[in-house]
């Protein structure tokens, strides 16, 4: 693969028989400012890492296939993906850097919400202290929502439980919120990151995160997705739930493969996340 003008990428390899780690810093084209929590992994696989709030990351890779790619994705850029063959044969011991080029958006695509409307809520309105789903650092997890109208987000809500697990002091999340394709998540169809720093306090108390501003809206079926960027303190955070609702989705890694519960055999009791969405309807 040759390197264009819209991304150079800035690794340093260092090899040991655990694996190779590459470091580097992600940079924004226009601006060469730092680019924060780029998600950066195998595709298709576990492990990954996301970069700093300078913009650096590290990532320590291993048994590597010809056909791994590595990839950076970042919400409002365009994803860049490198063959893993390709950096190990050809920019050893070179510095280089991750240069990602901004999305361009199209203005007449943007939503105007309605000033005639209903309001509709969709998703898993019950939850149980005692039902969780634990996540880690390694997890992103949301639910299926069924969906026929075109939808004008409004608020996007979802519980924790520290019922099930010591849960950290802090923890800094962003919300996704994905078309689906053969019922699994697929395209983000946000401009901009959605990321909420929440404190031990509210870790009992229904969270009601308000996306308004951030003008979102879906037509059909969907997904809404947690994923964890960072945790201050020991402890898991764990998502209330319930035994029904709509289907639990999750990925391990941040470049791995959407599935559900229910493709883990070792899985008997199947939990549904607590989390719904409310949004406007045009009458």
């Amino acid at each position: 693969m040759k390197l264009s003008f819209l991304v150079i990428l800035y690794i340093t390899f260092l090899s040991s028989i655990f694996g190779q780690t590459i470091t580097g810093i992600v940079l924004d084209k226009d601006s060469e400012i730092p680019i924060t929590y780029v998600s950066i992994g195998i595709i298709n696989k576990t492990g990954g890492t996301y970069s700093d709030d300078s913009g650096k990351f590290s990532i320590t890779v291993s048994a590597l296939e010809e056909t791994d790619s590595l990839r950076f994705s970042s919400i409002g850029y365009r994803s860049v993906s490198f063959s893993m063959n390709e950096i190990k044969e050809k920019l050893i011991e070179m510095d280089l850097k991750v240069f990602m080029v901004k999305e361009i958006v199209n203005l007449r695509g943007v939503s105007i919400f309605p000033h005639k409307y209903r309001k509709k809520f969709l998703g898993n309105k019950i939850s149980n202290r005692h039902v969780c789903i634990c996540g880690s650092n390694e997890m992103e997890s949301g639910i299926i929502i069924k969906n026929k109208d075109k939808l004008y987000l409004d608020k996007i809500s979802f519980s924790f439980s520290s019922d099930c697990s010591k849960m950290p002091d802090s923890a800094l999340i962003r919300i996704n919120i994905y078309n689906t394709n053969q019922n699994l998540p697929s395209e983000l169809v946000l401009h901009e990151p959605i990321i909420v720093l929440l404190s031990k306090e509210l870790y009992d108390e229904k969270i009601n995160v308000d996306i308004r501003k951030y003008n979102v809206s879906v037509e059909g079926e969907f997904a809404a997705t947690i994923e964890i960027l960072k945790k201050y303190g020991n402890g898991r955070l764990c998502f209330a739930g319930w035994v029904t609702g709509n289907p639990t989705i999750y990925k391990y890694g941040k470049q791995g493969k959407w599935a559900y519960p229910a493709d883990d055999k070792r899985e008997k009791l199947k939990i549904y996340q607590a989390m719904t969405v409310s949004g406007r309807i045009e009458k």
